[in-house]
């Protein structure tokens, strides 16, 4: 089993080019995987919310006693020219 603290470094990323690109994340408790996105260089916003489920039913209290088939999301903005997707899914996977 490899350990996550030893992914390597993406070898190919996505292209820098485009401008600001958008990647949004599911894992576990989103204040937590918020926090981690809001420190790294190149990550110009984060914004938490749910995937799944129905509007009636995306709210925290009712989300948090699972039955409501909405995953905790997080919406991160980046800039490609100072950091990958790569890097992106590195942080993330290293985090869960």
């Amino acid at each position: 089993m490899v350990s996550p603290e030893r992914f390597p470094d993406p070898e190919i990323d996505a292209s820098a080019s485009g401008g600001e690109q958008v990647a949004v994340l599911a894992g576990g408790c989103f204040w937590c995987v918020e926090a981690v996105y809001k420190q790294l260089d190149g990550v110009s916003s984060v914004r938490s919310g749910y995937a799944g489920g129905t509007a009636e039913t995306a709210d925290y209290q009712t989300v948090c006693g699972g039955t409501t088939d909405h995953a905790e999301v997080v919406e991160v903005r980046y800039d490609p020219a100072k950091i990958g997707f790569g890097q992106i899914l590195k942080a993330f996977f290293l985090k869960n």
